[in-house]
Protein backbone atom coordinates (compact mmCIF):
# COMPACT_ATOMS: atom_id res chain seq x y z
CA UNK A 1 0.00 0.00 0.00
CA UNK A 2 2.85 2.34 0.77
CA UNK A 3 4.06 2.08 -2.83
CA UNK A 4 0.83 3.62 -4.14
CA UNK A 5 0.91 6.55 -1.76
CA UNK A 6 -0.85 7.74 1.33
CA UNK A 7 -3.96 8.85 -0.61
CA UNK A 8 -4.68 5.27 -1.71
CA UNK A 9 -4.19 4.10 1.88
CA UNK A 10 -6.65 6.70 3.19
CA UNK A 11 -9.21 5.72 0.53
CA UNK A 12 -8.92 2.03 1.42
CA UNK A 13 -9.17 2.88 5.12
CA UNK A 14 -12.30 4.96 4.44
CA UNK A 15 -13.89 2.11 2.49
CA UNK A 16 -13.11 -0.38 5.27
CA UNK A 17 -14.55 1.93 7.94
CA UNK A 18 -17.68 2.54 5.85
CA UNK A 19 -18.22 -1.20 5.25
CA UNK A 20 -17.72 -1.93 8.95
CA UNK A 21 -20.25 0.75 9.94
CA UNK A 22 -22.82 -0.47 7.41
CA UNK A 23 -22.41 -4.05 8.61
CA UNK A 24 -22.64 -3.09 12.27
CA UNK A 25 -25.54 -0.65 12.00
CA UNK A 26 -27.66 -2.08 9.17
CA UNK A 27 -26.86 -5.66 8.29
CA UNK A 28 -26.29 -7.12 11.75
CA UNK A 29 -29.54 -5.73 13.29
CA UNK A 30 -31.46 -7.07 10.27
CA UNK A 31 -30.05 -10.57 10.66
CA UNK A 32 -30.31 -10.67 14.46
CA UNK A 33 -33.81 -9.19 14.31
CA UNK A 34 -34.99 -11.90 11.93
CA UNK A 35 -33.45 -14.64 14.05
CA UNK A 36 -35.08 -13.48 17.31
CA UNK A 37 -38.17 -11.94 15.64
CA UNK A 38 -37.51 -8.39 16.78
CA UNK A 39 -37.58 -5.23 14.71
CA UNK A 40 -34.04 -4.12 13.73
CA UNK A 41 -34.56 -0.76 15.44
CA UNK A 42 -35.55 -2.60 18.62
CA UNK A 43 -32.31 -4.60 18.41
CA UNK A 44 -30.25 -1.39 18.12
CA UNK A 45 -32.10 0.30 21.00
CA UNK A 46 -31.88 -2.77 23.25
CA UNK A 47 -28.15 -3.08 22.56
CA UNK A 48 -27.64 0.59 23.40
CA UNK A 49 -29.68 0.42 26.61
CA UNK A 50 -28.04 -2.82 27.69
CA UNK A 51 -24.60 -1.33 27.05
CA UNK A 52 -25.36 1.84 29.01
CA UNK A 53 -26.95 0.01 31.93
CA UNK A 54 -24.53 -2.91 32.32
CA UNK A 55 -21.65 -2.35 29.92
CA UNK A 56 -20.47 -5.09 27.58
CA UNK A 57 -22.19 -7.84 29.58
CA UNK A 58 -25.48 -5.95 29.36
CA UNK A 59 -25.15 -5.57 25.61
CA UNK A 60 -24.42 -9.29 25.26
CA UNK A 61 -27.54 -10.42 27.16
CA UNK A 62 -29.90 -7.58 26.20
CA UNK A 63 -31.21 -9.01 22.92
CA UNK A 64 -31.83 -12.57 24.18
CA UNK A 65 -33.61 -11.27 27.28
CA UNK A 66 -35.76 -8.92 25.21
CA UNK A 67 -36.59 -11.69 22.73
CA UNK A 68 -37.61 -14.02 25.56
CA UNK A 69 -39.76 -11.33 27.19
CA UNK A 70 -41.40 -10.35 23.90
CA UNK A 71 -42.52 -13.96 23.47
CA UNK A 72 -43.41 -14.70 27.10
CA UNK A 73 -45.53 -11.63 27.90
CA UNK A 74 -48.19 -12.17 25.18
CA UNK A 75 -48.38 -15.86 26.08
CA UNK A 76 -48.87 -15.06 29.76
CA UNK A 77 -51.53 -12.48 28.91
CA UNK A 78 -53.32 -15.01 26.72
CA UNK A 79 -53.30 -17.58 29.51
CA UNK A 80 -54.58 -14.93 31.93
CA UNK A 81 -57.46 -14.12 29.56
CA UNK A 82 -58.26 -17.83 29.25
CA UNK A 83 -58.34 -18.11 33.05
CA UNK A 84 -60.86 -15.23 33.23
CA UNK A 85 -63.11 -16.64 30.48
CA UNK A 86 -66.73 -15.82 31.47
CA UNK A 87 -67.98 -19.05 29.91
CA UNK A 88 -66.31 -21.08 32.63
CA UNK A 89 -67.95 -19.11 35.43
CA UNK A 90 -64.78 -17.56 36.83
CA UNK A 91 -65.74 -14.01 35.94
CA UNK A 92 -63.77 -11.46 33.99
CA UNK A 93 -64.60 -9.43 30.94
CA UNK A 94 -66.37 -11.18 28.08
CA UNK A 95 -63.98 -11.77 25.20
CA UNK A 96 -65.25 -12.29 21.66
CA UNK A 97 -63.07 -15.07 20.31
CA UNK A 98 -64.87 -15.18 16.97
CA UNK A 99 -66.50 -18.17 15.32
CA UNK A 100 -65.17 -21.63 16.03
CA UNK A 101 -63.12 -23.04 13.18
CA UNK A 102 -62.84 -26.76 12.56
CA UNK A 103 -59.26 -27.37 11.49
CA UNK A 104 -59.86 -31.06 10.82
CA UNK A 105 -57.01 -31.96 13.15
CA UNK A 106 -57.71 -34.71 15.64
CA UNK A 107 -55.89 -34.86 18.96
CA UNK A 108 -54.64 -38.29 19.92
CA UNK A 109 -54.47 -38.61 23.69
CA UNK A 110 -52.72 -41.96 23.52
CA UNK A 111 -53.91 -45.46 24.34
CA UNK A 112 -56.50 -46.00 27.04
CA UNK A 113 -55.02 -47.36 30.24
CA UNK A 114 -57.01 -49.70 32.48
CA UNK A 115 -56.17 -48.78 36.05
CA UNK A 116 -58.29 -51.54 37.54
CA UNK A 117 -60.39 -49.02 39.46
CA UNK A 118 -64.12 -49.25 38.93
CA UNK A 119 -66.22 -46.15 39.49
CA UNK A 120 -69.90 -46.58 40.19
CA UNK A 121 -71.64 -43.53 38.79
CA UNK A 122 -75.19 -44.69 39.48
CA UNK A 123 -76.96 -43.00 42.38
CA UNK A 124 -78.42 -45.29 44.95
CA UNK A 125 -81.47 -44.29 46.90
CA UNK A 126 -81.08 -44.54 50.66
CA UNK A 127 -83.05 -47.23 52.44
Amino acid sequence: MAAKGWLAAVIVLGILVMMNQLEGHLLQPQIVGKMVRLHPLAVILVLAVGGVVAGIAGAVVAVPITAALSRAIPELRRQDEDARDPADGLGGDPVDKGPAVDTGLAVDTGPAVDTGLAVDTARKEPG
